[in-house]
């Protein structure tokens, strides 16, 4: 398009270009920060699910296993 205004209007098309490619690097630039933001959530989902259960595992079911048997004891 701006090649067909250029040789229409004969004046030179690099403004037009110029601004076409500003349009389009903005637009993937937005694109590839809202991938990036989505990826790092992605990212810790998986995270959560292995971590999560080993962390239950080695602290809080001690714990509790531990109040347990002392209310059971006490009582």
């Amino acid at each position: 398009m701006a090649w067909r205004a250029a040789l229409t209007a004969g004046v030179s098309p690099a403004a037009l270009v110029d601004r076409a490619a500003d349009v389009l690097r903005d637009g993937e630039s937005r694109r590839v920060e809202t991938a990036l933001a989505r990826a790092g959530v992605l990212l810790v989902l998986p995270l959560g699910i292995c971590f999560l259960p080993g962390f239950v595992a080695t602290t809080v079911v001690p714990v509790v296993l531990q109040l347990l048997h002392g209310f059971a004891g006490s009582g």
